[in-house]
């Protein structure tokens, strides 16, 4: 008999997020981390009961793992154990396991596996649990156990979770968050990149030391990135119908080689991001312009500066292509070695990702902010998801790598279904308007036979930078999109007479301005471009026709645009100015 114990931590966001300051991020980031990674309390938890030898892990990433026992007393004692120390450690995390016992090591976790689902239903009690006159932390609302002295700014009462996170110092022997997010930097002794001493910033407030204060344009907008990949599940079914007849010994070393390379993966894709486009923005205060929240199986979660946000995500997602390649093909060799060479040709060649990207400012809730970022995650796949499903390309197997990104302009953060709904899309009796897009593809890719037009991310940045670095006036489609939501016939006018202005012939352009001429040259450009990005315009509006399909919203016409996601990229283009001082109260963003 073979005896798995399976554990999972839940809720991690609320638990990173819950004081709102970045210092408590990072700190719970590394508690969190700490968990599974190499020396950590894991390793720790089974050395000292004198359980290495007596234990495999097919499964160790992001605070979750799995664990398989020759012996189930084994398994009982370190589930006693485990529960005993997480009480501790991390007491306003949920927190779910499960022992499981079959006959077979792939039996036992696929059966701890369904008891874990019956588990998450279950609510946990979070403690120490508060009475009425309990004093309770302003921040987190949770008891309060000590006070923490911070010299002439008073006294902060912390809750249990907070306190253990302020005081956690990982050990020299454990690899940080940080250093495996960008190697060669740790935050324990300072090192070389390029010649230069680098920081990771902790800190959004504006009177923070330099060396660490996070670098904010003049509206103090940060990028919150979500990335998770593609197709993991689909390999996993593979592997346990590859192993149906396998050994123990067969089926629990492919799912470690596959598990443990898709973190290698994630982590040198993250590495080559990071290299590519942070230590190339480094502040003269010598801070990189990112801090790494998640970054474990393949999960990513980072806040990076809002205008190299895109810039990141996309080298992340292209670099995952590269490395997962390397390590399915490792996975691949292992199915062959193992006579189970069909299984190995059903395997992909790489695995994608897709990302959510919310910008927000720095002082707003970012509890909520990572539940769109999540959201828009998903919405990204199931956008590449779709289209992998339409389009008729023998290399259409794999799904695609998206992004799909959102500014969140109103204090109050709603979930991203009901977001797009009221800020996106214009519904009237007959006709639906999309001014932005479900998602964007990071490569380029072959269009659907029916439905909208799929846009890549080159294309919608080639049109922002003709807006940003033109002579064009992007007023009018500033009116245009906050007039789709007060009187779309106003919203009409404006932009036919902006195509008017556009099409002066030669004649009349001889009696005006070189900037105007430039201008009305440079707004036919940009209407061509756009009508290569969603398809040919309307005359009214700067909206392409939907091809009819089975998922039209109540039979209405349905109309797609990009110039809400174009007003977003402008706004975030300014902050790639210069860093102003904080007493500087910019303008509210125009439109939308």
């Amino acid at each position: 008999m073979k005896n798995a114990y399976l554990f999972e931590t839940r809720g991690i966001q609320r638990f990173l997020f819950a004081t709102g300051k970045l210092k408590d991020m990072l700190e719970g980031s590394e508690l969190i981390d700490y968990i599974c990674a190499d020396n950590g309390l894991l390793d720790e938890a089974l050395s000292s009961l004198k359980l290495m030898d007596k234990v495999t892990s097919p499964r160790k990433a992001g605070g979750v793992f799995y664990l398989v026992f020759d012996e189930l007393a084994d398994a009982k004692r370190f589930q006693s154990t485990w529960r005993l120390l997480m009480s501790q450690w991390l007491p306003s995390v949920e927190q779910v396991d499960v022992v499981s016992q079959a006959s077979s090591a792939k039996e036992a976790i696929n059966n701890g596996i369904k008891q874990l689902a019956q588990q998450r239903n279950i609510i946990s009690v979070a403690l120490p649990n508060a009475s009425p006159i309990t004093e309770r932390s302003p921040r987190t609302g949770q008891a309060v156990v000590r006070r923490e002295v911070h010299g002439k700014r008073g006294t902060e009462s912390l809750d249990l979770s907070t306190s253990i996170l302020r005081s956690f110092q990982r050990p020299a022997k454990s690899q940080s968050l940080t250093e495996r997010f960008l190697y060669g930097f740790s935050e324990r002794a300072e090192h070389d990149i390029n010649n230069q001493k680098v920081h990771f910033p902790n800190n959004f407030e504006s009177d923070a030391k330099a060396s660490k204060k996070f670098p904010l344009g003049r509206r103090k907008l940060v990028g919150l990135i979500h990335a998770d990949g593609n197709g993991l599940g689909e390999i996993l079914r593979l592997l346990n119908e590859a192993c149906q007849d396998a050994s123990d010994e067969v089926y629990i070393d492919l799912y470690r080689t596959f598990s443990e390379g898709i973190t290698k993966a994630t982590i040198e894709a993250t590495n080559q991001a990071a290299n590519d486009t942070l230590v190339s923005n480094i502040t003269d205060d010598n801070v990189i312009p990112a801090r790494p929240l998640v970054l474990g199986g393949d999960d990513l979660s980072v806040i990076v500066r809002a205008d190299i946000a895109i810039e990141f995500t996309r080298a992340f997602l292209q670099a995952f292509k590269q490395t997962s390649q390397a390590e399915l093909a490792q996975l691949k060799q292992k199915f062959i070695d193992n006579g189970l060479t069909t299984s190995a040709n059903k395997l992909p060649a790489y695995l994608t990702a897709c990302a959510g990207i919310v910008y927000m400012k720095s002082s707003q809730p970012f509890y909520q902010a990572y539940e769109v970022a999540e959201g828009l995650c998903k919405q990204a796949k199931m956008f590449s998801r779709n289209h992998k499903q339409s389009v008729a390309d023998s290399d259409a197997s794999i799904i695609p790598s998206s992004l799909a990104f959102y500014k969140i302009g109103d204090s109050l953060i709603e979930e991203v279904d009901m977001m797009v709904e009221n800020s996106m899309t214009v519904t009237t009796d007959h006709e639906v308007y999309h001014l932005s897009a479900a998602a964007y593809m990071v490569d380029d890719i072959q269009q659907p036979e029916e439905g909208a037009q799929v846009a890549s991310l080159n294309q919608l940045e080639e049109i922002n930078d003709l807006l940003v670095n033109s002579a064009i006036n992007p007023r009018a489609l500033r009116e245009i999109a906050t007039l789709m939501y007060l009187n779309i016939d106003q919203a009409q006018h404006v932009f036919k007479r902006w195509v008017q202005y556009s099409k002066r012939s030669d004649e009349q352009l001889k009696n005006v301005s070189r900037a105007e001429q430039r201008e009305v040259k440079q707004i036919n450009v940009f209407l061509q471009k756009l009508a290569q990005v969603i398809g040919e315009l309307e005359s009214d509006l700067p909206f392409s026709k939907v091809k009819p399909s089975s998922t039209d919203i109540a039979h209405k016409l349905e109309y797609q645009s990009v110039i809400a996601d174009l007003l977003t990229l402008m706004t975030i283009a300014e902050e790639r100015t210069t860093y102003q001082s904080s007493d500087q109260n910019p303008k509210d963003d125009e439109g939308v």
